[in-house]
């Protein structure tokens, strides 16, 4: 393709370069990647994964392929891309159309382009201090059993360990049932104080919220009865679907009335009780179908993922798990559970690779979850098999991320010497602070990502597949240790002069062994003219 064609069909295949790379689709097979002619991977996009999704992928060469609507795409690992619209897809968007563009020669090109066409920036962005503080969800002290009294110790516990105040989130089981959004006042029984204490101490609040309804009380009868609430194919009674907390009605978010009624909720909670913002969990695409009846009736499952991430932007303390599509609307995006091991499937090893695969689907404000993994068991019942090594690791890369999430309290399940060390991380993602701060102001405006894998800011350079070292911006490299008992490892050092955190230089490119002893994060900043 020259640098100005396009190929637009509901059905397209790519002959791929031999030393072609490609990033995109689903977040949750972003340690897969990134894909070359040789791989093999399927993905429909109208399956978001339950995590973030954007409906384009891009290329180490410039090549982009997209399409407002989610599609299928295959690599056969006989060196074709092929991406087409499912009769499905089509069947509700019948106009519906796949282009592959070549926007330049490299990844950032690419990216540029892509992001461009299906998710432009908006110029908002989530609270700073999402960003320079850490943030501390209650999930894995309190699970299903958050009270004041354990929320208000929790708060407590951390500034007596000299821990940096921040956001504090409050996880499921606050409220009394799914859809009615109110305190739990057994529980809870004077939330403004709560709410003002945690305020004076230094830390915002952030209640926890998901699209489902309790099939049962008055909330749900007018819910139903206003046609706010999902129907299946053929039925006047709302759908009734099972999910990781039982079995629930869902909102039908395609309804205008629908996100006024939602948002009215969340609105009501910080005008009565001073709640700072909320954590907008689920709203995953595979909870709807193809065939369900909407408001909108060519809405696709992912119209509604997409309507719920962007409930985010009405709030500027919130966090999104699940997204179609909003990388443009700057919300802040957490990776799905992870869990606690050093597995590059779904555990540390998978951080660096999917957070990259955040970045180049337009997702800039990231957070790599909660420190440790979100995976409760291994905090209760497993505690025997903790790992106090790799909970500092975690943490070590959380700290030059975007955004650091704790949730495990580390004075609980470490010794003195491997909390104090994830205190080291929690105090460098401060001192790091206004330079992420910064990154994500540009990235409002630009939709550059702050996170990227080293191909976006060295094209071409042999550094496609290095996926145990990021840039955070265009100026830090960060190498942190991703595999167990490593306390000296392999550092690709692009062109140009980069001195360490111990105050060495290194002239790239080239590549060097460096001490990594637990209590070091190393990084790499490149001189500037």
């Amino acid at each position: 393709m020259t640098a100005t064609h396009t190929h637009s069909s509901p059905r397209i295949t790519l002959d791929l370069h031999h030393d072609e790379y490609w990033w995109g689709g689903r977040v949750n097979e972003g340690h897969l990647g990134p894909m070359h002619a040789k791989s093999r991977l399927a993905v429909d996009l109208v399956d978001s994964g339950g995590n973030q999704a954007s409906s384009f992928w891009v290329s180490s060469k410039g090549r982009a392929v997209w399409s407002p609507d989610p599609f299928r795409l295959t690599f056969d690992g006989e060196g074709l891309l092929h991406a087409k619209l499912s009769e499905a897809v089509l069947a509700k968007r019948p106009s519906g159309v796949v282009t592959a563009t070549e926007a330049g020669s490299t990844l950032a090109d690419a990216l540029r382009f892509a992001q461009n066409k299906v998710s432009p920036p908006t110029g908002h962005m989530p609270a700073e201090r999402m960003f320079s503080r850490p943030q501390y969800n209650l999930w894995i002290e309190l699970m299903y059993k958050p009270t004041q009294a354990k929320v208000l110790a929790y708060a407590h516990a951390l500034i007596e360990h000299g821990f940096p105040t921040g956001v504090m989130m409050i996880d499921d089981n606050w409220s009394k049932d799914y859809g009615r959004w109110q305190f739990d006042r057994e529980s809870f029984p004077d939330p403004k104080a709560m709410t003002d204490e945690l305020h004076s101490l230094g830390f915002e609040l952030m209640l926890w919220v998901c699209p489902f309804v309790c099939s049962h009380g008055r909330q749900y009868l007018d819910l139903r009865d206003d046609g706010l609430l999902l129907r299946p194919a053929g039925s006047q009674i709302p759908a009734i679907r099972k999910w990781w907390n039982g079995q629930s009605a869902l909102l039908d978010l395609t309804h205008p009335g629908c996100v006024d009624w939602f948002i009215g909720e969340l609105k009501a909670l910080q005008d009565a009780f001073g709640i700072d913002g909320f954590k907008i969990d689920a709203g995953n695409s595979e909870n709807y179908h193809l065939d369900d009846q909407t408001h909108d009736p060519q809405a696709l499952p992912t119209d509604q993922t997409y309507a719920f991430g962007e409930l985010g932007r009405h709030f500027d303390f919130h966090e999104v798990k699940a997204s179609f599509n909003n990388g443009g609307s700057g919300l802040a995006q957490r990776l799905r559970d992870v869990d606690h091991d050093w597995s590059p499937v779904n555990g540390v090893g998978s951080l660096i690779p999917r957070t990259s695969s955040q970045a180049m689907t337009g997702y800039a404000y990231t957070c790599p979850d909660m420190i440790g993994g979100g995976e409760y068991l291994q905090f209760t019942e497993r505690m025997d098999s903790l790992d106090p090594e790799l909970f500092v690791r975690y943490a070590q890369i959380a700290a030059c991320m975007p955004m650091m999430q704790f949730s495990a309290a580390p004075w609980r399940v470490l010794d003195e010497k491997h909390c104090d060390l994830c205190l080291a991380a929690a105090e460098l993602h401060v001192e790091l602070g206004p330079e992420i701060l910064e990154l994500a102001r540009q990235s409002a405006v630009s939709g550059e990502p702050i996170v990227r894998p080293l191909e976006y800011d060295f094209p071409h350079a042999g550094y496609a597949t290095v996926m145990d070292q990021y840039m955070l911006g265009s100026d830090l490299m960060v190498a942190p240790v991703v595999t167990p008992q490593t306390y000296r490892r392999t550092v690709q050092i692009p062109e140009g002069i980069w001195t360490d955190d111990l105050g060495a230089s290194h002239h790239g490119p080239c590549e060097i062994e460096t001490e990594s002893p637990i209590s070091r994060v190393p990084r790499y900043r490149r001189k500037t003219v």
